[in-house]
């Protein structure tokens, strides 16, 4: 398989995902401009993989998600153009799945809770809506019935999805849900003025409190509960704040501990978003792409940043 790609096209990174294991960062993948790169230290060193596919170019990435239980399943999947590419050992080996044509810019992954049995999947695209998998990842098919705007920006799966079947899709022109695995999709109350949604997050509490994150491309970060008709605005930020990531706490709401990455910085809050500071004080970088917060947000924790210029480094939340 491969990929053409332009030799004056900048490096960067496009996603991260971590695997922890009891209580350690563990296994690190990050979606790159020239590859996939992987992490065996919780992402203090880096390579490239994917080199069971014997590319003769670099393989652009351009979204990456682990299983919930990627400790004994061993699974990855990463999103290209056109394909999504799967390993069932941890990123030793890896096989393609093509996506069905026309051939799609896979813009985001997500996976059920649930995926390590159930095998479902999904992949948000950027002209051509969700696409979804029922069998790890093996074979694809589109699910858009009633998804008005295909253009898809960010997905976010209900932490009890097992039970409830609900994702969310943020798009250029706000946020549409589904109760049923994506079989049908209607539009919620988001303010049209207010899209694109570049990021969504869901609380891990969710069953009880339907508590809904909204990162806007110009607009700043927006939260509302059940029905998701009344949406605030969280105070304190910059204007025409673009939050390209939304990252909770594993305890939220009791620990209310929310992270985002704004514009090209990170600031975490302490108190559901109500007042904000800088992550880390050693973080002084400005071209930042992406974060992971593998184990959660406490001062101490490690923080996965993905650059710009394609560097991939570890920092520590500093309170």
């Amino acid at each position: 398989m491969t990929s053409a790609l332009p030799q004056e096209l900048q490096e960067i990174v496009y996603g991260l995902a971590v695997a922890p294991v009891d209580g350690i960062a563990g296994s690190a993948f990050a979606a790159h401009t020239r590859g996939l790169r992987r992490s065996t230290d919780g992402g203090l060193t880096w390579h490239t993989v994917f080199e069971s596919l014997d590319p003769d170019q670099p393989i652009t990435v351009t979204s990456v998600v682990t299983s919930p239980g990627f400790q004994r399943d061993g699974r990855v999947l990463a999103g290209v153009h056109g394909a999504i590419i799967i390993s069932s050992d941890g990123g030793a080996s890896w096989n393609s799945s093509l996506l069905p044509l026309p051939s799609p810019l896979v813009s985001t992954l997500a996976l059920s809770p649930s995926f390590e049995t159930d095998g479902i999947a999904f992949a948000g695209t950027m002209e051509d809506g969700v696409f979804l998998s029922s069998d790890h990842g093996q074979s694809w098919v589109t699910w858009n019935l009633g998804l008005l705007d295909h253009a898809i920006l960010s997905l976010a799966v209900s932490p009890t999805f097992e039970h409830d079947q609900s994702l969310f899709v943020g798009t250029d022109s706000g946020i549409f849900l589904s109760r049923n695995c994506g079989r049908f999709w209607h539009e919620i109350a988001f303010p049209a003025e207010h899209a694109p949604v570049l990021s969504l997050a869901i609380s891990p509490s969710f069953i009880d409190d339907g508590l809904l994150f909204a990162g806007t491309a110009a607009h700043g970060l927006f939260s509302a509960r059940h029905p998701w008709t009344d949406w605030e605005q969280l105070a304190q930020l910059p204007p025409d704040s673009a939050i390209n990531s939304v990252l909770l706490a594993p305890g939220f709401p009791i620990t209310a501990d929310l992270l985002i990455l704004l514009n090209d910085h990170l600031l975490i809050s302490r108190d559901a978003g109500q007042s904000w500071m800088p992550s880390c004080t050693d973080l002084t970088d400005t071209d930042i792409t992406v974060v992971a917060a593998p184990l959660g947000l406490g001062p101490g924790s490690p923080l996965i940043v993905g650059h710009l210029d394609g560097q991939i480094q570890r920092y520590t939340i500093d309170q």
